[in-house]
């Protein structure tokens, strides 16, 4: 389990630099300038800045303009918003306000939302509000997100989601009650209540998978086709 290992602080009040172990608490309520949280092991890095930040409890930090950086050999991604909180007990991080979240593999992907949190133990980022994200030739807008990241790659899944795809000149458009995007495959699977408009062509299904570099369904279960053209 990764936990928080160190934090460096500038004090607007002593002016100098203190670094010290997370499971110290600081007791007073005390503001702090360029903040900077290190997390690192084997395999990745963590790091989160911000402009400020205040410690209310000796565990908890808002922090405005928080900027979280995560770097390894094959992934990157950085989220910024214009507040945020972490509270090391939970090892939890809110992100509040503007929020855009960018990742790298061998695609871009970005989110962006009011609302993102991250369980730095699980590695998963969350969203109970409204969600756009792009990613290759896709859009897609949603009611809420869950993104978990492993060796592999990425998952993402959109709740009540909206997809548009461009197709050469031309675009298609859908919907589910739950998309999901699993990066290493480049596919897009679309669950319940699942449909794709395709030039007035209509493919309703229980469950669609599309792959995204090709621009196509590659397969569907228990599906039916309208012609709205």
């Amino acid at each position: 389990m990764l936990k928080l290992a160190s934090l460096t602080l500038i004090s607007v009040f002593f002016n100098c630099l203190l670094a010290f172990d997370l499971n110290n608490r600081i007791e007073l309520n005390t503001i702090f300038t360029e903040p900077s949280f290190i997390l690192s092991d084997s395999k990745q890095r963590i790091t989160l800045t911000g402009e400020s930040a205040e410690s209310t409890q000796g565990f908890r930090y808002l922090i405005k303009k928080p900027r979280l950086t995560i770097k390894s050999d094959n992934f990157y991604t950085t989220i910024n918003a214009l507040n945020g909180e972490l509270n090391t007990t939970s090892d939890l991080i809110d992100f509040t306000d503007s929020v855009s979240f960018y990742t790298l593999l061998d695609e871009e992907i970005i989110i962006k939302s009011e609302k993102l949190s991250f369980d730095i133990s699980r590695q998963k980022f969350s969203s109970n509000e409204k969600v756009s994200a792009s990613l290759k030739d896709a859009d897609i807008n949603s009611a809420g997100l869950e993104v978990v990241k492993d060796n592999k790659g990425i998952k993402a899944k959109f709740k009540k989601g909206e997809v548009k795809i461009k197709n050469d000149e031309k675009y298609l458009t859908g919907y589910a009650d739950m998309i999901t995007i699993l990066s290493e495959l480049d596919e897009m699977i679309m669950e319940g209540e699942a449909f794709i408009d395709q030039d007035g062509f209509i493919i309703k299904s229980e469950t669609i998978h599309f792959n995204l570099e090709e621009n196509r369904i590659i397969k569907s279960f228990n599906s039916t086709i309208e012609n709205n053209g």
